[in-house]
């Protein structure tokens, strides 16, 4: 369940349109990454729950005035 929660909380932070991408998805799988991550699992305290807000989904209304403005939406 906790690696679950944290494999959300990737796709939450970084998974969007891939024209849109800050990072190469495929960097979130290498070994390092993944070791960091194990790193936050503790098997006496869960993970709080994300948002819940799906793919590029942090701020729909500020990311449209961003896209609207010509900005970058993901860094």
């Amino acid at each position: 369940m906790e690696a679950t929660k944290l494999a959300f909380g990737l796709r939450d932070r970084y998974i969007t349109d891939p024209a849109l991408m800050a990072v190469d998805p495929q960097s979130l799988l290498e070994p390092a990454a993944l070791d960091a991550l194990a790193k936050k699992i503790r098997l006496d305290t869960a993970i709080p729950r994300g948002k819940g807000k799906g793919p590029g989904r942090h701020d729909l209304d500020g990311d449209l005035r961003r896209q609207r403005s010509g900005r970058v939406l993901y860094t």
